[in-house]
């Protein structure tokens, strides 16, 4: 219970600028605490960061993903 209350009330944590300021703001929507303001399944859909990958050749991907195991 302790946990939940001290997550409650601390700031979201906040990614650093190593990562693209797409994501960064991809997912300071998604970790957003107060309720109403979090975007739903299908807008963070059409967020810029989710949106740039749409173009990508998904056998490439598939291909890509195969080496990954």
């Amino acid at each position: 219970m302790e946990l939940l209350k001290y997550i409650s009330k601390k700031s979201s944590p906040k990614l650093s600028d190593e990562f693209s300021v797409d994501f960064q703001d991809f997912v300071s929507i998604c970790l957003r605490k107060k309720g109403g303001t979090r975007l739903s399944a299908t807008e963070l859909l059409k967020h810029p960061f989710t949106t740039k990958f749409e173009k990508i050749n998904k056998r490439h991907l598939q291909k890509w993903i195969k080496t990954l195991h």
